[in-house]
Order: structure tokens, then C-alpha cells, then sequence
């Protein structure tokens, strides 16, 4: 959210718990398709542009279970000044983009301010990390996990049900007018999804 408040000419300090130099920990997301490229060029001009520019375009994807390739679709070329379809690129990197472009839109960071408690009041939030200093504000948005300091001191719990056995099923109904029905099942529920290629 920092770089559209930015967009609108609203000053912007995110506070982050850990250190600027700290080594983030894996990459989760992977794979970008058009419309968030598109969504990234709105807030920011050429935002989507340089993702998709670091990435590895495919024009072609694939899926497969194990060795066996169960799905496979070809995109056409996209002609010039249109993003492409989908772009590759590591979070780490897609990230390294993103605090870039905040950086050159004056969006501030403040490193290691871990919150410990939130308090709010009818015209402003107070926040304060865990070795005391305090910040104060009209509003914040609070990204900092469901277990975080924040929603601890506001009681705004998240609740989840976890679920020990999980199974992907992929069922060809080897009839064209028929979808592939995808179906991922639990020991305590069943999703259908119909898929139409």
C-alpha cells in the first residue's frame, strides 16, 4: 500500500522489524502474470516494466505431475509497448524492485522497529516498538502478520483450521466438452474445481 498512498501525494514511513541488511529468508511467489504487471504500472510508471524486464518470459507453460506433462498453453508474442503475458522472478527480486521504486518515490524506512503495542484514539494511533521509541500518526496499515504486536494490542485475531492430510487429484475426463476437474481434498473437506481449456 505504500506506493499508491505515495502516488497520492501522502507521505509514507514503513517500519520494518527486521534490518536493512538482514538476509531474507526464501522466495514464496515466482510467477507474475500480465495483470499484476499492468497493476504495478499504475501505481508506479514502469514499475511493471522492470519486473518484467528482470524476469524470465515464458511464452509458453507448462504443468507437470512428476515426469508426466498434464497441461501445456501457448501464449502469441506480444507486440510492442504491451507487457508480456507473464514474467519469472524471484521474490527476493521482485522485492528488491519494489523497495527501488519507493525509494525514488520518497517513501521512508525506518529499520529495525519491531512493534510491540498499538493504542488508538479518535484522532491518532500510537505505536511503539520493543525498545520503546514511539510513532505516532493519523492512520497506519498494520502488514506485520497475523501474530504481530499490532493486532495483539487491538485483540484483532486471525483464526485458521489447519489440516494434517492434503491430496491433489487430477481427473481426465478424456471428453472435450467436458473440463478437467481438479479436485483438492482434505480429511475434513473437498473442493471441485472445474478448469475449461
Amino acid at each position: 500500500p505504500a506506493l499508491p498512498l505515495r502516488a497520492r501525494d501522502i507521505a509514507v514511513t514503513v517500519l520494518e522489524a527486521g534490518a536493512e541488511d538482514r538476509v531474507r529468508p526464501g522466495s514464496r511467489a515466482i510467477f507474475y502474470h500480465r495483470q499484476t504487471l499492468e497493476h504495478w504500472n499504475r501505481i508506479r510508471a514502469g514499475l511493471g516494466w522492470d519486473i518484467a524486464n528482470a524476469g524470465l518470459v515464458w511464452f509458453t507453460k507448462r504443468t507437470f505431475w512428476r515426469e508426466t506433462q498434464v497441461y501445456e498453453r501457448t501464449y502469441a508474442p506480444t507486440p510492442p509497448g504491451v507487457l508480456p503475458m507473464a514474467t519469472n522472478l524471484s521474490q527476493l527480486d521482485v522485492e528488491r524492485i519494489l523497495f527501488r521504486h519507493c525509494q525514488a518515490a520518497g517513501i521512508e524506512f525506518a529499520w529495525n522497529q519491531e512493534i510491540a503495542t498499538a493504542r488508538t484514539s479518535a484522532s491518532e494511533v500510537v505505536l511503539e516498538t520493543v525498545t520503546g521509541q514511539r510513532w505516532q500518526a493519523h492512520y497506519v496499515i498494520a502488514a506485520d502478520g497475523a501474530k504481530s504486536g499490532v493486532r495483539r494490542s487491538l485483540a484483532l485475531f486471525l483464526f485458521s483450521y489447519a489440516f494434517s492430510v492434503g491430496v491433489l487429484a487430477r481427473v481426465d475426463t478424456s471428453v472435450p466438452q467436458i473440463p478437467y476437474v481438479l479436485a483438492i481434498a482434505t480429511n475434513l473437506l473437498c473442493i471441485i474445481v472445474f478448469l475449461y481449456f
